[in-house]
């Protein structure tokens, strides 16, 4: 079973799996209840007008605690997963095998900041819809619908300060055992296969551009 593969430009890395994939975990360890806090959401990414820097954009009800324990304790992890898939030993054209699992995966660490500014948190919502669904035309009364709801969630923003981006797709096997890897998954459930072949050629293609504003 071969080590995932780091890579080296992380930043260029996270930004894109976090785009093809925005459905993140963030967890956070409260040390002041000593209890951790954790939630499962789409967010999308930003520059921080002050440093130059990407930041994670993103909101939470406000009835979940999540916001409160940012209070006493902003640094919180963040887990983005692209599609994974197992591997079994009869993939390969050499044996014994071993089986194992592929996957794309980052770890991104940095402090929260709960918004404040209501405007700013209508922004970042609007950003993330038109990443998550670009071809959708919110009107006035749609609009004057999502103000109506925004005291019901919390914004915030996480500032990046460490990132580790692994991707494990048994790079390091011969064209016939990846080749081969590929038909097993394939024979697998529709879900699974998709995904995971999705996800192969974009890593392949290295072609998963970064949507700008305008």
């Amino acid at each position: 079973m071969s080590a995932p593969t780091e890579v080296a430009d992380l930043n260029e890395r996270w930004v894109r799996l976090l785009h093809r994939y925005p459905f993140v975990s963030l967890t956070t360890f409260d040390p002041v209840n000593e209890r951790y806090a954790h939630s499962r959401i789409p967010v999308h990414t930003a520059t921080d007008e002050t440093t130059g820097q990407p930041v994670i954009t993103g909101h939470v009800a406000r009835s979940n605690d999540h916001w409160r324990t940012w209070k006493n304790s902003p640094l919180t992890l963040c887990v983005i997963d692209g599609a994974d898939a197992y591997v079994t030993p009869k993939s390969y054209t050499s044996q014994p095998a071993v089986p194992t699992w592929n996957y794309s995966s980052a770890t991104v660490t940095g402090h929260v900041t709960v918004a404040e500014d209501t405007d700013k948190t209508r922004e970042d919502l609007l950003d993330l819809l038109a990443a998550l669904e670009p071809e959708q035309m919110l009107g006035e009364a749609e609009l004057a619908y999502y103000d109506k709801l925004l005291p019901g969630i919390v914004g915030f923003r996480l500032a990046v300060r460490s990132c580790t981006y692994k991707e494990k797709v048994s790079a390091h096997r011969s064209e016939a055992d990846q080749l081969g890897i590929e038909r097993t998954v394939r024979e697998r459930d529709q879900a699974t296969s998709s995904g995971y072949l999705e996800m192969l050629r974009w890593l392949r293609a290295d072609a998963c551009p970064v949507p700008r504003k305008a």
